[in-house]
Parts: C-alpha cells; sequence; structure tokens
C-alpha cells in the first residue's frame, strides 16, 4: 500500500485539518475469530451517527457480484454509509452505537459473528468499536478510542461498508424497507434484478447430469456441505457414451461407484453421518419431501424404494486433501434424481477459513469395457471461497473513485499457506487526461490532484505506478496519498502480482494469479464515480516436482567389485509415497540418474542392497543410507553418494585317508595331489588309514582341486572314494576332504535259467531240471556242486571264487512227446560243447548260462473220402463239405475246421496229438427232386449217425473216414379237368388235350370228359414242366361262339412226390345272333362265326407254351402244385 512521502513541512501543516476532515473509517470482519478483550458496553443508538443505505447486491459469498434477479438461499449484500452528523463530534461517546435492522425476507448470513471496527487514519488502521450480527440485525457499537481520536483533532469521520445476508423467504416486493437508526421510517432499497425473491421451485422434470454442489460457507461455518446429485437417465447415458450398458428397473441392484477427491484443508467428515436420498421422479414429479433410502455406515438399510446401502472407503488425508472411494448400491429406479449428502471438515482449524479455495472433485467410474482398467466416464467438479460477511471500505469525493482487491488462494498444498502471508499487487494506471487537469477541492486538496497521486507518476503526466499489499480472505481497499481522491472518474488501471514464487510452500509453485471483475477473467479496470470494484485475485498452487541420482565408488585398495554394478532401493515421504529400484550404477563416481519423479520438498531414503553388493571371499562394510531433499525443477538434482570398501577373506582345506572293506595287509602310504585356481599347487602324504595332512593357506574364492593314484593289491579291488574332490576358499574356511580306499576280495556269480517249449511243453509239469557245475579258481582246487530248478525259473550261484565253471544238464523226458535241448552263456552259444557250457567267472559280474527243452507232441491224422451213388446221380452235387473239430485228451481244442471233398476225392487233415478225438459231420447235401441217404465207415468199419467221431492212435497215424451219399428220383402227376359252360349248346362229350413236358419232350395226348372227371398223366420227374392245349376244332358248335380257358395259361409243373397237379380247362358256349346276310345258324368252323374266342388254334398254343418250356422258362401267372383233387 503506498504511503505518504516525508519531508513536506509547511505543507504537511496545512494538510492536518484536510486529513483530520477526510479520515476513513475502515471496518473489518476478522475471519472466524470473536474479537479478544472485553465486550464493549453499548449504550441506546445515537442519531448523531448518520446511516445511509445505498443498494443490494446479488453475490456470491466471496462477494463477486452475480447477475439476475435473487432466489431463496442467494446471498446478498448489503452496501451503506456512515458518517457523524455536522457538530456531533463533541457530544460522540463510548458505546455510542447505531442498529440496522433487516426486513422479514432476509437474514443475516453469519449470525452472532463479531468484528472489530477499524478506521484508516494517516496510514495506520485503529480499532475503535466492534460490530456484532444478530439473525434479523447488525449493531457497531463505539469504544473510547474514537472519542479520543475526535478530542485529538480528527473531523468528518465516516466511511462505506457491506454486510452480508441470505435471502431466508421469497416475496413479491419490489424493494423492502430497513430499519436504521435515526430513520423513524426506515430506509427502502429495491431488490436486484428487477426486485422480488423467488422461491425455490422445481421445473418440469428433465434428466440431469452428475453435479456436486457446495453451501453454507462463511466464517462461522464448521465444514464444508457438499449434495451430490445424479440422475439414472444421466448415468446410463454415461455408460453408453462409454460403449458399456446400466440399465435401472427398479429391481434389479446395481452398484454406482465415485471416486471422490476433497480439495486442500479439508477431510471426510465420519461417513456414517452420510444420508442418501430420493429426490423425485420422472413419475412422482413434483414431490414434497425427499425419501431417505440409507445412511454412509455401509449397512443396507431396508425402506418402500427397496434396500439400499452406502458404502465409503476413506484414503489418508494429506496436504492436498482426501480421497474417497464411494459405493452406491440399490434397486435404483429408472427416470429418478438421487442426492447424497455429506460433508467436509476443516484441516488445523475448527472453522472454514476466509480466502481459502474448497474443492471438490467427482467422477464416475467403472470397468466399462471389461478389459481390468477402471475407466472415468464423467467428472465434475465444485470449488468455492469466502470472504468475512461484514467489511468497509472508504468514502470518495466526488468524481473520484478507487477499487478494491478480494485475494483467495486455491489447488494442491493450498492450506500450507500462511493465512497472514502478504502478496503484492502492482498498480498500473492511466489518466483520461493530464494529471494537472484534475482539482478537487483546493482548500482540502492544494496543488491539484497530481500532489496526491498514488505512488509515482510518470513523467508524461499521465500514468503512473503504484504497489499493494493484500492477505489471503481479507478485501483490500487500494488508496492513494489520500484515500478519498485516489483515482480520477475514468482512470484505467490495469493489475499484476509479483514476487510470489519465493512464498509458495516447499514442494509447490504458484501458477500464473488469476484477476477476476464481475465474473469475467480480466485484470484491467475503469474507476467509476464513486464506485469500489471488487477485483478478485486467486493464487492457484501446482505441485513442483524433482528427482536425484546415486553413485558409487570404491575405498582405496579395494580392488574387488570395479567390474560390477550395484543396486540401490529408495523410499520418499512425499504424498504418493514413492518408493523404486536403481540398478546399473557402477563405481566410477558418476552419477546414475534414478528415474523418480518427486514432489519437491519431500526427502528420500536411499540404501544399498547389501546382499546384491556382496562378494564371494570379500567383507563388506557396507555404506549407511543415506537422506537426501529432493530439489525443484530447475534446480541441481540431489545425490546420495555410496563408498564400499572391500577386505580379501583367506581359508585352507585338510586330507585324510580312510581304509575300508577287507583290509588287505601292506596297503602302504599314498601321496595326494592339489592344485588351485590361484595357481598354488602341491602334494600330501599320508601314511594309512586315518593320517590327515593340512594345506596351505588361500585366498577366498580359491578353488582346489585334489586327486590321487589308486593303490592296488594283487587279489582284491579297490575303490577309491572321496568326501569332495573340490573345495572353495571361504572367509577362515577349513574344510576337510576324505580320501578312501575300499578293498574287495575277487568274486563273481552265475545265474542258470530255465526254459521249456514246443506244443508239448505242457507234459513236463511241476517236475525239477537238474544242472552239475564244477568251478576252477584261479590256484585253487575244482569244486563241483549241483543245483535243481523248475521250467521257468532260474537259480543264482553265488559267491563263486574268478575263474571258469563247466555247467551240465541231466535230461528230463516226458511220454508222447520227443525232446531237445540247447544252452547258451550270455545269450550266445560260443561257450558250449558237447552238451556243457563253459562260463567265466569275473569279479562282480554274474553270467547267464541259459538251458531251453523244446518238447514236441507225436501227431496222427485222419481223412476223408467223399462218395455219390443211386439213380438220381445226374441231381448229385460235385463236392461235399464235413465240418470237423478235435480236442485232446484234456478236452483242448487242438483243431477245427472244413474239408470240401469232390465226389469219388479224399482229402486229409491234421496233424493232431495222439490221442486226440476228432468229430466229423457232412454239411446239407441234399438236392431238389431226389431222395438223400448217408452212409459210414472208419477204417472200413461202418459206423452209425449223422456225425462220426474218430481218434488219433498212433504217431504218424491216418484214420480213414468214407461218406457214401445214395440220391434217389422223386415222381409226381397233373390232371385235366373239364368244365363246361354249355348255355344250351349241345356240346361234346370229350374233349381232346395235348401236352409236351420238358426241353424236348415228346407231344402227348390226353381225352377228357366234359362232366368234369380228371384225367391223370403219366409219372413225372418232380418240377417237371408241362405246357397244355385244347384241340377246339372238335369242341365247336354251331350257332355259338367258342371260349375256351385253362388256368395258368396252360402250364404247369409237377410236384411235389407223389402229388398230383389239378388243371382246370373251362369252355364258354356263347348263342349267335343271326344278321342280315350271315350264312346261318350252318356254317362251319370256316365260315368265322364259329371260331373259339381265344383266336388261336390249338396247335398255335402249344407251340408258343412249348416255345417257352425250351427256354427254361415260364409265362406263368399262377404257377400251381398241388393234389390231383381239392
Amino acid at each position: 500500500m503506498s504511503t505518504p512521502q516525508s519531508g513536506r513541512g509547511a505543507r504537511r501543516s496545512r494538510r492536518g485539518v484536510r486529513a483530520a476532515l477526510f479520515a476513513v473509517l475502515a471496518v473489518v470482519l476478522t475471519a472466524l475469530v470473536p474479537v479478544g478483550g472485553a465486550p464493549v458496553a453499548r449504550a441506546a443508538d445515537n442519531d448523531s451517527i448518520q446511516v445511509v443505505l445505498k443498494a443490494l447486491r446479488r453475490t456470491t459469498p466471496a462477494n463477486a457480484d452475480l447477475p439476475g434477479g435473487l432466489r431463496v438461499s442467494d446471498t446478498v449484500a448489503l452496501d451503506f454509509e456512515w458518517s457523524l452528523r455536522p457538530g456531533a463530534e463533541a457530544s460522540l461517546k463510548t458505546g455510542d452505537s447505531f442498529t440496522v435492522s433487516l426486513p422479514e425476507p432476509l437474514r443475516s448470513r453469519v449470525p452472532g459473528h463479531s468484528s472489530e471496527l477499524r478506521v484508516l487514519h494517516g496510514g495506520e488502521s485503529v480499532a475503535v468499536g466492534v460490530c456484532v450480527a444478530a439473525p434479523d440485525s447488525f449493531t457497531c457499537a463505539l469504544s473510547d478510542v474514537l472519542p479520543s481520536k475526535i478530542r485529538e483533532g480528527w473531523r468528518g469521520v465516516g466511511g462505506t461498508a457491506s454486510f452480508q445476508m441470505s435471502a431466508a423467504a421469497a416475496t413479491q416486493d419490489a424493494s423492502l424497507v430497513f430499519g436504521v437508526s435515526g430513520y423513524p421510517n426506515g430506509q427502502a432499497l429495491g431488490l436486484p434484478g428487477g426486485g422480488g425473491i423467488a422461491a425455490l421451485q422445481r421445473g418440469p422434470y428433465s434428466p440431469e447430469p452428475l453435479a456436486v454442489g457446495m453451501t453454507g460457507m462463511s466464517e462461522y461455518s464448521k465444514n464444508t456441505h457438499y449434495h451430490l446429485g445424479f440422475d439414472t437417465d444421466r448415468i446410463s447415458e454415461y455408460y453408453a457414451a462409454a460403449g458399456a450398458s446400466m440399465a435401472f428397473d427398479g429391481a434389479a441392484e446395481r452398484t454406482i461407484t465415485l471416486v471422490d477427491a476433497l480439495g486442500p484443508g479439508q477431510r471426510f467428515s465420519d461417513p456414517g453421518e452420510w444420508v442418501l436420498r430420493l429426490k423425485y421422479s420422472k413419475g412422482s414429479y413434483p414431490q414434497v419431501a425427499d425419501t431417505v433410502l440409507a445412511k454412509g455406515d455401509g449397512r443396507a438399510a431396508a425402506s418402500a424404494e427397496g434396500g439400499f446401502a452406502v458404502k465409503a472407503v476413506l484414503g489418508e488425508a494429506g496436504a492436498d486433501g482426501q480421497e474417497a472411494r464411494i459405493e452406491l448400491t440399490g434397486p435404483w429406479d429408472p427416470s429418478t434424481k438421487y442426492e447424497l449428502e455429506y460433508w467436509g471438515s476443516p484441516v488445523g482449524s475448527d472453522y472454514l477459513e476466509p480466502g481459502l479455495t474448497y474443492s471438490n472433485r467427482v467422477k464416475l467410474v467403472d470397468d466399462a469395457n471389461g478389459d481390468g482398467v477402471e475407466e472415468v466416464l464423467v467428472e465434475k467438479q465444485v470449488e468455492r471461497s469466502f470472504v468475512p460477511s461484514f467489511s468497509s471500505t472508504v468514502k470518495t469525493a466526488p468524481a473520484y473513485g478507487s477499487f478494491q482487491v478480494q485475494k483467495s488462494v486455491a489447488g494442491p498444498g493450498s492450506a500450507l499457506v500462511p493465512k497472514d502471508q502478504e502478496y503484492t499487487i502492482k498498480v498500473d494506471y492511466e489518466l483520461p487526461l493530464d494529471a494537472s487537469a484534475y482539482h478537487p477541492d483546493e482548500q482540502a486538496y492544494p496543488g491539484g490532484w497530481a500532489a496526491y497521486a498514488p505512488g509515482a507518476l510518470n513523467p508524461d503526466g499521465r500514468s503512473g505506478t503504484a504497489t499493494m499489499s493484500v492477505t489471503q480472505g481479507a478485501a483490500a481497499v487500494f488508496t492513494g496519498k489520500e484515500p478519498s481522491i485516489t483515482f480520477p472518474k475514468g482512470t484505467r488501471v490495469t493489475l499484476s502480482e509479483v514476487g510470489t514464487d519465493s512464498q509458495a510452500p516447499t514442494g509447490y509453485r504458484w501458477s500464473a494469479p488469476r484477476f477476476e471483475v464481475g465474473g469475467a477473467a480480466t485484470n484491467t479496470i475503469e474507476i467509476g464515480d464513486g464506485t469500489l470494484p471488487v477485483v478478485q485475485v486467486t493464487n492457484r498452487l501446482e505441485p513442483t516436482w524433482g528427482t536425484f541420482t546415486v553413485s558409487k565408488t570404491l575405498a582405496e585398495g579395494s580392488s574387488a567389485g570395479a567390474e560390477r554394478a550395484y543396486t540401490f532401493a529408495y523410499s520418499c515421504d512425499d504424498p504418493a509415497a514413492s518408493s523404486g529400484t536403481i540398478t546399473g550404477v557402477r563405481p566410477d563416481g558418476a552419477p546414475v540418474a534414478s528415474g523418480a519423479l518427486v514432489r519437491a520438498g519431500s526427502s528420500c531414503t536411499v540404501r544399498e542392497d547389501a546382499a546384491e553388493a556382496a562378494i564371494d571371499g570379500h567383507t563388506l562394510a557396507p555404506p549407511a543410507e543415506r537422506t537426501i531433499t529432493i530439489s525443484g525443477a530447475g534446480q541441481a538434482s540431489a545425490n546420495a553418494s555410496f563408498e564400499n570398501a572391500y577386505a580379501p577373506d583367506t581359508g585352507s582345506f585338510r586330507v585324510k585317508r580312510a581304509i575300508t572293506g577287507d583290509r588287505p595287509a601292506g596297503a602302504g602310504p599314498s601321496t595326494v595331489a592339489y592344485s588351485c585356481t590361484n595357481g598354488v599347487a602341491g602334494e600330501l602324504e599320508l601314511a594309512g588309514d586315518g593320517d590327515e595332512a593340512r594345506g596351505p593357506a588361500l585366498p577366498s574364492g580359491a578353488s582346489c582341486t585334489i586327486e590321487r593314484a589308486p593303490r592296488t593289491v594283487d587279489g582284491y579291488a579297490v575303490a577309491t572314494s572321496y568326501s569332495a574332490t573340490r573345495t572353495t576358499i571361504t572367509k577362515g574356511s577349513d574344510e576337510l576332504l576324505t580320501v578312501t580306499d575300499d578293498y574287495r576280495a575277487l568274486k563273481g556269480a552265475f545265474t542258470i535259467a530255465k526254459s521249456v517249449d514246443g506244443d508239448g511243453a505242457a507234459l513236463v509239469g511241476d517236475q525239477e531240471f537238474s544242472f552239475e557245475y564244477t568251478c576252477a579258481p584261479t590256484g585253487g582246487d575244482p569244486l563241483t556242486r549241483t543245483v535243481s530248478v523248475k521250467a521257468g525259473q532260474s537259480i543264482q550261484v553265488e559267491d563263486v571264487p574268478a575263474g571258469t565253471c563247466t555247467v551240465k544238464e541231466a535230461a528230463v523226458d516226458v511220454p508222447n512227446a520227443s525232446s531237445a535241448r540247447s544252452l547258451t552263456v550270455n545269450g550266445s552259444a560260443e561257450a558250449v560243447a558237447d552238451g556243457a557250457a563253459t562260463v567265466r567267472v569275473a569279479d562282480g559280474a554274474s553270467a547267464v548260462v541259459a538251458s531251453t527243452s523244446t518238447y514236441t507232441l507225436d501227431a496222427g491224422s485222419f481223412s476223408v473220402t467223399g462218395r455219390a451213388a443211386g439213380g438220381a446221380l445226374e441231381s448229385a452235387p460235385g463236392a461235399f463239405a464235413f465240418d470237423y473239430a478235435c480236442a485232446d485228451a484234456s478236452g483242448r481244442s487242438v483243431g477245427a475246421g472244413t474239408l470240401r471233398v469232390g465226389a469219388g476225392e479224399t482229402r486229409t487233415a491234421g496233424p493232431f496229438p495222439v490221442g486226440s478225438s476228432c468229430g466229423i459231420a457232412q454239411e446239407d447235401a441234399r438236392v431238389g427232386g431226389a431222395g438223400l441217404a448217408t452212409s459210414w465207415t472208419v477204417d472200413g468199419a461202418a459206423a452209425q449217425g449223422q456225425r462220426v467221431v474218430v481218434g488219433i492212435g498212433a504217431k504218424g497215424s491216418t484214420a480213414a473216414v468214407e461218406a457214401v451219399n445214395t440220391y434217389t428220383r422223386e415222381t409226381a402227376r397233373f390232371a385235366v379237368v373239364k368244365n363246361v359252360e354249355a348255355n344250351g349248346a349241345p356240346v361234346p362229350q370229350s374233349f381232346t388235350f395235348t401236352y409236351v413236358c420238358g426241353a424236348g419232350g415228346e407231344s402227348r395226348v390226353l381225352t377228357v370228359p366234359g362232366d368234369g372227371t380228371p384225367v391223370e398223366s403219366e409219372e413225372l420227374p418232380v418240377g417237371t414242366q408241362c405246357a397244355l392245349a385244347e384241340q377246339t376244332d372238335a369242341a365247336w358248335v354251331p350257332g355259338h361262339s367258342l371260349s375256351a380257358q385253362i388256368a395258368d395259361g396252360g402250364v404247369v409243373e409237377v410236384g411235389p412226390q407223389g402229388s398230383v397237379a389239378r388243371v382246370v380247362a373251362t369252355n364258354t358256349y356263347t348263342p349267335i345272333e343271326a344278321e342280315q346276310g350271315d350264312p346261318g345258324p350252318d356254317a362251319g368252323p370256316s365260315g368265322g362265326a364259329g371260331l373259339a374266342l381265344t383266336g388261336s388254334s390249338a396247335p398255335v398254343l402249344l407251340g408258343g407254351s412249348l416255345a417257352l418250356a425250351v427256354l427254361g422258362g415260364s409265362i406263368l401267372v399262377l404257377r400251381r402244385r398241388g393234389a390231383a383233387s381239392d
């Protein structure tokens, strides 16, 4: 703020009276804190204090003007002037006061709040009283300071002020009357926006977007108050925009997930206090009262709307605020608005802080794409600050004015900013005219306005620059050297902020400040006549980030570790609790970037991975962890340096000899050689069993290998083993390596395995086979033993001295079978001669002597001869089939099959084991037209039955079976029966038929009476076909037509044996009517009228039938077989 210049001399004395006349009273409402000290006693309102109400304004809690008319719950600012009536200074006393009473629709925004009444005089702010807000009024009472100052010469005391109220009730009045001290009828002011206060009414239903609102912020607010509203139709739209689906039907339970981040200076209240409500729905609009669905305690609550639950998981509160994950679950109705009401509590204070921007950011989230990544479907934010509800400004002279600045802070970490931190605002101004053109009251302001120009007036006489200081949450009025004439009307002022970077909390920086006038973003204002426009200046913090490096060196003399890279872990105390690993740090001292991005001002602790830094063969003294502070952007990165010191380790080893086993005498001393990877080599002498020797001292990490030539003894085998052949030296190591010689007398073994084979193997049964072996050890006497083994088994002959053994087998015979025997040694017959196998027994080896006896059963066979005989040989088949099945004496099948034997041929089956029996049966050999009788002989002896059985009696024998099939011819007849339908005609007594039987058969004649008596043919072979025809010439009757029909077309097949097939021939006579020109009833066969109706003569019919018979076919419609009579 500019201050008067010193060294004014006499001019100051001339201005003393003027300063007293235009002293400025500044009233400031201290933020949220009641004034300390004893309250000022209040006398009756004093008429000597004059109060003039100027205007009502619709504003934000931060005192920024808003356009339009008022609605219930809006903030309303009352601007007024106060002053002492002329000549009233002398009567002013302690406790004098003035009161403004509020009309019914308006109420104090912060009732019960008090603030100091202060006067700005000569650059000094002086408290002169206290103002207290009641719900329906406010009163300012003077202390003893102002009367005292008036006695000292202050004059013309007065100023302007602003008091914030709330629109509490609706009204249609265009203006309201306020009660004012000294004005019995009060004072009326018009309401903003044309008058009236509108009630809160819901308009027609429409789906509202997700929104978060904030209410109730003032000096006495103990929390931030949030209303999170959402409409289910809009929620569905958000999901659809993300390519997903979320439907609401009032029945199915759905979960709506929100991530809510409170800004700095606040943390969430107890979720158990939160309330979920149903506001209204499309179907029930409007709704008189909200419906409470659930509290925020996470427990499901039942209501008429169904079961709902609110679950909130709170994160850690910090400098940047606090985050919560909120899950709202229930059977949400479609086209319905719901609201979650919840609160935030201030951090570090009992009340909200003026000038601090409180914010809330809400995101609707879900894994809409089903890819496991949660997406933000929509995001909404609200932020708000406020200033004290009561403030005073300066009273300006006509045609002059100034402006006021309200400072607020916002963004992450803004709650860390000291509330009394000062900010410098640079004020650049330009006058409409030259400064010399402005001359306020010359008596009060001699020298004109230029003598009182704020700050420094530039040489051009029209522009200048000044500065002012502001603090968070307070409205600061810019005043020049004389506040009442700060700027002439029309002056253009441009504001900027300077020097804020160093004032930011650690880990943050200021972004460019935002200047707003009347809600519009601008830093330029034009001075009005007597006006004090409010310039909102918001400073927003943003985090700054930094990083750090790590470097590694080795202590002097530490050669180990120079070729490797090192690893470090870090953890930081920044809000994100950053942590990680840094790899690949070489021990060359060069800084290696950590890659971490950490909030500036945070501390990070860096630790070396000592386990990974360890080097075999060396002892590491690990360096202590390092804690560094992260520098901000543009500053050098902090470096954590580490130095490693490695000391080499040493150790040794020992070698011991041990002798085990058969322990032969005179094993002798032994020398063990060793060689190490560091180039050291040598020998250690070991005398005998249990002797021990130590190797040299060696550096850790070296590896040594021991080796020794074997110590052999005649007649013994020696096996040398090592507990370990290699040892690696470590710090203080003294590993014992044991060399063991295990001696064993040389012995071996062999196995005798017996197998039987062949078709007679089963005859062996459980008989044992005897083997005799004779062994001749080197330098020893022969040893003979006998062992027995059954077929399919083996026996191990153990502890056989190394040398040669001969194995022989005794023969085992079985009846009705011949045998052959073979021997092998380890699968080869090379070591077999004269029925004996020679086995070489080696130390620890086991040979196998395998004996196989093959038994072949004695076998014989049988033969079958098939013959045909009898009078129907021409019908006999050319071959016969005989089925046979053979079994041995135990009933086990030894063969089965079929022999196909031509007539007069003989075929043999076999061989079959001696003692077997075979059953033989002939397959069906019958033929049509002949009878069959079969007779059997076995080895010339007759056999009875349809099946014969033969036995295999001796090796190589063949039993002879003969089957004779005798075939006898079968015969039958046919008979012709004449049926006559005379119809009055004089028919013949008999009729003549001719017939031919078989292909190429002779034509024969049958004369058949017309009375139906059958006439039979001669005996004919069964199956013979005959064709018949009637000789109709002799059957004509004059005057009649004849129709002669033979059943089945005149073709008949005889059979079966002894049967007579009946053939019916029917003649039908029909009288002929005489016509004009007819020859008359006496016309003979040649006349045409007497022809048979068949249209064929008998020879023609017979010829056709015979032709068909010759072809072996038949045109029979019905082939009849039957007896001679029905």
